[in-house]
């Protein structure tokens, strides 16, 4: 993975563009200083807090772990892909409206949309844990 403050900056940065948001209207809206979020953006916060990347992440209603996905993993992803899997609220009532078919072009089954959940929740998991790992005090 590229630098972790860099893949947060530019993935925040295109979150924002992509809804046509200045960090003046997010730094209002959250409480966080412009200037933090300039920061942010460019990856020169070393180790942001978990706190305000949460924050961020719930202004945005993503998941944390949009943040720390590479650009090319979140390149290959359609936008409805990037729907469920960085939904906030995952469900398998959410898994069940995605219209996900196999490589055979057939509904996925009831087994098999609780194996995403499943599947989709550990990678969470592990990506929340590596994020606190990384990110323990800003500098």
């Amino acid at each position: 993975m590229d630098d972790i403050n860099k893949v947060i900056g530019q993935n925040l940065a295109d979150l924002r563009k992509s809804r046509s948001l200045t960090l003046a209207q997010i730094s209002e809206d959250i409480g966080v200083t412009h200037s933090y979020l300039s920061k942010l953006e460019s990856g020169k916060i070393k180790k942001p807090s978990f706190e305000n990347l949460n924050t961020i992440a719930k202004y945005f209603n993503v998941d944390l772990t949009y943040f720390i996905t590479d650009k090319d993993e979140l390149n290959k992803m359609s936008d409805e892909e990037k729907e469920l899997v960085f939904s906030r609220k995952l469900s398998l009532d959410l898994i069940e409206k995605a219209d996900i078919i196999d490589k055979h072009g057939n509904k996925i089954t009831k087994d098999e949309r609780e194996f995403m959940l499943n599947a989709l929740e550990n990678y969470r998991e592990s990506k929340a844990k590596f994020l606190e790992s990384v990110s323990v005090e800003e500098e």
